[in-house]
Order: C-alpha cells, then sequence, then structure tokens
C-alpha cells in the first residue's frame, strides 16, 4: 500500500508539473513572459528533473536575452535526461552563439543522433553545424527536416544552402523548385532566382 501511496503522489507531482508546462507554453504563445515563467518555475519546483519544464524555462531566458540563466535550465534538463534533443538543440545553438565552437559542435551532433523526428532540434542542429562548416552533417539535419516537414521553407533553404556549400548547385536548385509555390518564403524566391540565373 505504501508504494501505490509513492506512486499516486509521484503522479500527482506530475500531473502539476505537466499542467504547469502546459500553462506555461500557452502564455508564451501569447506573449506573456511574466506568467509563462511563473508556471515553467511551477513545474520544476513541482518536479525537480522535469526535462520539458526545464528545456521550456531556457527556452524562454533565451529569448529574454538572459543567457547565463537559459545555460543553467538547459543544462538542468540534460541533468534530468541526458538525451533530451531539444535541451541539446538549444544549448548547440546558445553555445555557438557564446562563441563555444567545440562544445556547440558536439552538442549539435548528440542533438542530431537523438533528436529522431523533432523539428525544432533537427533545425538548431542542422544551423549549428551549418556555421561551423559541416555542411555534410547541416545537409543531413535539414534533409530530415524536410522529410518530416516538407512545407517547411526555411529547411528547404537550409538544405539548398548546404548543397550549395558542397558544390551540389543543381541539387540546391532543384530542392527549392520542388518546395510548394504557395509555402515559398522570401528568401527561398530569392535564393532559387540566384541559382536560376
Amino acid at each position: 500500500l505504501a508504494v501505490n501511496l509513492d506512486l499516486g503522489s509521484l503522479r500527482a507531482r506530475h500531473s502539476t508539473a505537466e499542467s504547469h508546462l502546459r500553462l506555461g507554453i500557452f502564455f508564451a504563445s501569447r506573449g506573456d513572459d511574466r506568467e509563462a515563467l511563473g508556471h515553467y518555475e511551477a513545474a520544476v519546483r513541482e518536479e525537480p528533473l522535469f526535462a520539458d519544464g526545464w528545456n521550456n524555462l531556457g527556452v524562454l531566458y533565451a529569448q529574454k536575452r538572459q543567457l547565463q540563466d537559459a545555460r543553467a535550465a538547459f543544462e538542468q534538463a540534460l541533468t534530468a535526461r541526458p538525451d533530451h534533443p531539444k535541451a541539446l538543440g538549444n544549448l548547440a545553438a546558445l553555445a555557438f552563439q557564446e562563441g563555444r565552437r567545440t562544445e556547440a559542435d558536439s552538442l549539435a551532433r548528440r542533438a542530431l543522433r537523438s533528436g529522431g523526428d523533432e523539428p525544432e532540434t533537427l533545425y538548431n542542429a542542422a544551423v549549428v553545424l551549418g556555421n561551423l562548416g559541416d555542411a555534410g552533417a547541416a545537409l543531413e539535419g535539414f534533409h530530415a527536416l524536410v522529410m518530416h516537414q516538407p512545407w517547411n521553407a526555411a529547411a528547404r533553404v537550409g538544405e539548398a544552402r548546404a548543397l550549395l556549400a558542397l558544390g551540389r548547385r543543381e541539387e540546391a536548385r532543384e530542392t527549392l523548385r520542388s518546395h510548394p509555390p504557395e509555402r515559398r518564403s522570401a528568401e527561398l524566391e530569392a535564393l532559387l532566382k540566384e541559382l536560376e540565373h
């Protein structure tokens, strides 16, 4: 009976932390950072090993340019779950922004390995690896993202830029041409126009 009570208590705490996370996401999507922050903090206070809560808290801090707090939150997410794809991708992007190139490279590669089909993770890791000069690894990330989100114009542009860096101009042009015209961004159109001439 004591085990059931403990399990019930854990489930209740997780449920409360999940509720705070959902509310934080809701308020963040509406631009209410103060409310979102309160809910994210409540989520990780309720469940200190709640990786998703720590990751979302880190994203909010990063958006507010509180980079040390963002780093600490992403690191807490990885302490709770070392293979957390979003936290790996977010920390890779932050490390690159801070000029920590070796750390950014390592984290981005881990993010790609653990990210599966997580769009944010694939995008962050591919951008970091492309910025670090590894067009092949960037292509891998952008291509995986295009396979999961064929409508994603930013992913198509990233894939095309990686192909160009690898000297594969015709493939770059074709990947841009294959994007649905009604979903093309200005950046995609400009790059396609440049490649067509």
